[in-house]
């Protein structure tokens, strides 16, 4: 019961703090969302005979790349920055709508969401996940 008021919870906050984390938001979902978009699976993989599967959304700017737990459950979503200027975007985006905890880290309210900046300077990712996990 409290997995999925917290699924629940990270579908909802999700959804308001930055539609593109996806975290809590079931492989279907996702699909039907960016359904007129570039979005494609990519290679599953199978751990324990359940099988975790990912998508990759293309954008101009950016790509962001989705992995599901075997329950189909969006856990992280990774975002690849293209450009310097996106970059700063995304970091602008984070400083204000969510609390800087150090450096290239930041949490959303009540500590759901937990984004963490890799490779700021060759390709810098943004990996958005469950601040439970």
């Amino acid at each position: 019961m409290d997995r999925k008021i917290y699924l629940m919870l990270c579908f909802v906050f999700g959804t308001i703090f930055f539609g593109e984390s996806m975290v809590g938001y079931t492989y279907n979902e996702v699909v039907n969302k960016y359904s007129n978009e570039n979005l494609r699976p990519m290679g599953s993989i199978w751990i324990g005979g359940f099988e975790i599967k990912s998508l990759s959304l293309e954008r101009q700017n950016y790509r962001v790349m989705y992995t599901f737990d075997r329950n189909n459950i969006c856990t992280t979503s990774s975002i690849l920055v293209k450009n310097k200027e996106t970059l700063q975007e995304f970091i602008d985006f984070y400083n204000e709508r969510y609390t800087n905890v150090g450096s290239d880290n930041w949490v959303s309210e009540k500590n759901i969401l937990c984004i963490k900046l890799f490779n700021k300077g060759t390709v810098p990712t943004f990996q958005i996940r469950s601040c439970s996990n």
